[in-house]
């Protein structure tokens, strides 16, 4: 990951916890995993 995206998701992370609302954290959270490149079959599963 670049420098950039590093601290994009750092910034996204400390962010949640400002949120209150389980469904809404589950959705930042899936959004998060869809910035998140991975070529391993068991992360993607």
């Amino acid at each position: 990951l670049t420098q950039l995206q590093t601290s994009s998701i750092e910034m996204w992370v400390d962010c949640m916890d400002n949120i209150t609302q389980p469904e809404r954290i589950k959705l930042s959270a899936l959004a998060l995993m869809v910035l998140l490149p991975s070529d391993s079959r068991f992360v993607i599963i």
